[in-house]
């Protein structure tokens, strides 16, 4: 297999272990690393890249980060002939060319479900940061404790009985959903398609078949949907300003779901009320770029998954999918590839 130590971060070993294509280091914590050298032999993406011809003939699997931001092609894929699977740390897999993949015969899976839990807690987190101004206030008074004095400097909106309209009603949707109920929220969702009646029932969600019934109701947008060739962009101006002044938008999807533009003109313009992003277009964003400088948005570095229990399953899945697909098996989360 060669000589794969090339960090002492990473436990290299001399082993009969499959060989697995590791992402950025910085992608994991040291214990995860240490989990997947338990059943996997590893080498990075940096030493695979250094002499594709040489490493990339030992690797079987792929564990494939959308954080490397590189572009999964024919050439990349070749160069490692005895790929069998690709497991993406994600919930879409608009990265992958599903159709190259079964001409080459390399098989893939993704982890959806698993990351509803923490996606719904950091939609509603943004939700709460944007509507109450936490993030606004805390950096204020960190630079100025005399304005404890100043109870109406930061005077939000409150969340308890507001309107939520969800885009997108799937695994994190729901999840979504279920806070809202905790706040009383009324819930509208909009849908490629109706959601069941037991479902609509138990969540107290009323469907909206048309977004822009939907937009012009809603205190909060909270942007849940996949990205598709419908849904690319589908957030702009015309929708934004379809929106109260007063409402807020919150994307835990992709960025490119909002066209990043139109949505700097309408906070500028006071077309809505504020943002509150986990994922931006581009990704990730330049330092001085604008929606750094608006008070009333808080933008996190696409970490909405970014909690332990939920990594750790992630992890978990991940390993099971790598060694399903490595030995011809069944995986728990195939991507079906018609």
């Amino acid at each position: 297999m060669g000589d794969h130590k090339e960090s002492q971060q990473l436990p290299w070993s001399e082993t009969d272990k499959h060989c697995v294509l590791l992402p950025l280091q910085e992608t994991f914590p040291t214990f995860h690393i240490k989990k997947f050298a338990a059943h996997f032999n590893l080498i990075s993406f940096k030493k695979f890249d250094s002499d594709r011809k040489k490493y990339g003939k030992d690797i079987v699997g792929f564990l494939l980060s959308p954080a490397m931001r590189i572009v999964i092609n024919r050439e990349l894929l070749m160069s490692m002939p005895n790929l069998k699977v690709i497991n993406l740390l994600s919930v879409g897999y608009e990265i992958l060319d599903l159709e190259m993949l079964k001409e080459l015969g390399i098989r893939a899976s993704y982890l959806p479900d698993v990351q509803s839990d923490a996606c719904a807690d950091a939609a509603i987190a943004l939700l709460l940061a944007v509507s109450r101004r936490i993030v606004e206030a805390a950096v204020q008074y960190k630079d100025n404790v005399d304005i404890i004095s100043e109870p109406s400097r930061f005077v939000g909106r409150e969340v308890t009985g507001s309107t939520i309209g969800i885009f997108g009603l799937g695994s994190i949707g729901i999840q979504v959903a279920e806070r809202a109920k905790g706040f009383r929220m009324k819930i509208l969702y909009h849908n490629r398609r109706k959601r069941s009646v037991k479902d609509d029932f138990d969540l107290g969600a009323v469907y909206v078949s048309n977004l822009y019934d939907m937009l012009p109701q809603v205190d909060f947008l909270v942007l849940c949907c996949p990205l598709t060739s419908a849904t690319r962009g589908i957030i702009g101006t015309k929708e934004l300003e379809a929106m109260k002044p007063s409402a807020v938008l919150i994307n835990i999807s992709r960025g490119r779901v909002v066209n990043t533009d139109a949505l700097v003109d309408a906070l500028h313009r006071g077309v809505i009320g504020g943002a509150g992003l986990d994922v931006t277009d581009p990704e990730p964003l330049t330092k001085d770029h604008p929606l750094f400088d608006l008070p009333n948005v808080v933008v996190i570095p696409h970490m909405a998954s970014a909690a332990l229990e939920t990594r750790n399953r992630l992890m978990d899945l991940s390993i099971e999918n790598i060694v399903a697909g490595i030995e011809g098996k069944p995986m728990p989360s195939e991507i079906p590839i018609k």
